[in-house]
Parts: C-alpha cells; structure tokens; sequence
C-alpha cells in the first residue's frame, strides 16, 4: 500500500489554506457597489468625446446597461465608457445600471450637455507700463478646433504708436501671412499650411513705436474658418489707454464749488459786533 510523502501532504495542505482563504474573500460582503461619477464633462458637437464611468465597491466583473432615457446621437456606452462623436446639441438624461459578479445592482442617473464647440481666442499680450522705446506684440489663439485660417484687424491709438514697417513676422515656418494696414490699424489673415490647428500657438509679432511715453491699449475682432467650413467670431482687447492731460485738467476745472454751510455765521452782513461797543 502506497502512503503519500510529508511534502505532498504539507503542499495539500497549502493548498487548501489558500482555497479556504480565497473562499473567505469571495464570501465577505465587503463595499458596497456604487456609481462613483456624478457629472459628466460636456461634449461638444462634432468633436471626439470619451468618458469612464468609476465604479466603487461590488466584486468584479462589472456589466453596464443603458437602464432608461437616450444618449445623444453618436455616443455609446460599452464596457464603462461614454464615447463617441455627437451629432446634435441638446441636453441627454439616461440612467445607467451596474451589476456584479455577487449580481449586486445599482442605478444613477445622468445628464450630458452637448453643445456647438466655443469659438477660437485670440490672446494680446502688450506691456502693463509705459512704453518708451519700440515694443514687440506678440500675437497668439488659444483653444483652436481643426482651424485652418483666421483674419484679424488689431487697432490702436495712432496719436501714439506709428507701426514699424516690415515688422510683421510668422512665428511659425507652417504659417501663411497676408496683411495690410493703414494709421492705427493692422490687419492680417493666417492660413494653417498643411494638418488643422487644435490647441494653442502662437501666430505672428508685429513692432509699434511709440510717438511719445505712453500704455499701450490694444483691440482685435477676429473671424476663425474651420477646415470643414464652420465660421466663428471673438472680440479681445488689453492694455489701457492713457488719460489725456487736457481730459484731467476739466476735470479739475469742472468740479463744482463747494456750497457755502447755512449753520456758518454771516460776518458780510454790516451788523455790529457787541464787543466794540455798537455803531454809535
């Protein structure tokens, strides 16, 4: 008759403590299962969208079900995630469900705004002092969406900044630059050569020379194209204009007098004064 050997039986052993330890795990209640996302980030027409539903507690694996309501146009749920392109705007509200591996379930309920995507900005960056000595503008877009060309028309005051001729320089080597300008104003239209812009770069620089010390207060009025043909607008400024000498002094000059004080005594009346004895 055969008997097994000790390091069989320890490993048997081993084994079975390992199970049992596993089987604890699988037995213990432990957290409860729950939803952990609240808000969902928005999404915006046309453009990717993606996001991971956090799930708390619960024994995985997990399975998600659309429960009830509809998702926009373009975006599906699979495994967890909310992705896709939309195709609509409009505000969404549906209920997701998740269940387990112990088939514990819970439901919440979400809403998700779609919306046209926010025009491109355009960011002016001029000194905060006075300038005394020709300055460098640079100019750059924040938050570009698949743009292929804008035009923008920058003004100023030309009683005190004359443009530099030959100053308007690209910042960068896929830019194509058109410009003319005139006293007080520059205009320039930018095409993005080759793939769209997403994100921020900056554009162009262009020298003023100040006619005299002075801020300087820069405006700009923007129109952006998109390579599939959607148009959009912005308007920006920066800086401060600074105030005229001839504006403070009428102002100075055009402060009202102040109103004499009726409680005062009256001493240009002619009366007499008690103490030199009266007027005889």
């Amino acid at each position: 008759m055969l008997r097994p050997s000790r390091s069989r039986l320890r490993l048997g052993g081993a084994l079975l403590l390992l199970l049992a330890g596993c089987g604890g795990e699988l037995d213990s209640p432990g957290e409860a299962l729950r939803l952990f996302s609240s808000s969902l980030d928005p999404a915006f027409v046309g453009e990717a969208y993606s996001f991971d539903l956090v799930v708390t507690g619960g024994l995985a694996p997990y399975r998600f079900e659309l429960q009830g309501g509809s998702l926009p146009p373009g975006v599906t749920l699979q495994n967890g995630t909310l992705s896709g392109v939309p195709t609509r705007e409009g505000r969404f509200d549906f209920s997701v469900s998740v269940s387990d591996a112990r088939l514990s379930r819970t439901v919440q309920d979400f809403s998700l705004e779609v919306t046209t995507p926010p025009p491109a900005e355009l960011v002016l960056n001029v000194p905060p002092t006075e300038v005394r000595d020709v300055v460098t503008v640079p100019i750059s877009v924040r938050g570009g969406r698949n743009l292929q060309a804008l035009r923008t028309q920058l003004r100023w005051n030309d009683a005190r900044f004359e443009l530099v001729p030959g100053s308007v320089r690209a910042a960068r080597g896929n830019l194509a630059l058109l410009q003319r300008a005139q006293a007080g104003e520059l205009s320039v239209d930018v095409a993005f050569l080759g793939p769209a812009l997403t994100g921020d770069a900056q554009l162009f620089t262009f020298d003023l020379r100040p006619v005299q010390p002075s801020t300087l207060r820069l405006t700009a009025r923007t129109e952006y194209r998109t390579r599939d043909g959607e148009h959009g607008f912005s308007a920006a400024e920066a800086g401060t204009e600074p105030v005229e000498e001839a504006e403070v002094e009428e102002a100075e000059q055009g402060a009202p007098e102040p109103e004499p004080d009726p409680t005062e005594e009256d001493d240009t009346t002619g009366g007499s004064d008690p103490e030199d004895g009266g007027g005889l």
